[in-house]
């Protein structure tokens, strides 16, 4: 039997893609053997609080972008992790975004062309979300 076992260890490891210096960069709902669905209905609720914020994100960083003279010079100075002065320049606070998940910092904004990536991950926490956005 433990023959067995030291046969069929290696074998369930690699099939899962586990081992050593594989990281799993997935959500903890799409790696093998995550099959509990209460854990899908967290990972679920955090998507959806972070994408409910990344719109209103959104929505606020185009409304300073027609506002502002020159919509580059505010992409690039929205650059990174959200903080209080940051979220000042597009009218909001860190408070705005205080949820059940995940909070202004967890929020970080990345400009190209005429795109806005919004990513949103809590540290220590399972699920990452990032939407692609249109900006002026």
């Amino acid at each position: 039997m433990k023959l067995a076992m030291l046969i069929l260890m290696p074998l369930m490891v690699a099939a899962c893609g586990g081992g050593a210096g594989n990281a799993d960069n997935r959500r903890a709902v799409e790696r093998c053997g995550a099959h509990d669905p209460y854990m899908r209905n967290v990972d679920e609720s955090r998507r959806t609080e972070a994408q409910a914020a990344a719109g209103v994100i959104h929505r606020q960083v185009r409304y300073a972008a027609v506002k502002a003279g020159n919509p580059r010079g505010l992409y690039d100075s929205l650059q990174g992790h959200l903080d209080a002065g940051k979220l000042a320049k597009i009218g909001m606070t860190e408070g705005d975004l205080k949820g059940s998940n995940y909070e202004a910092g967890d929020y970080k904004l990345s400009f190209y062309g005429k795109k806005l990536t919004i990513e949103a991950v809590k540290p220590g926490q399972a699920g990452y979300t990032a939407g692609e956005y249109d900006v002026p």
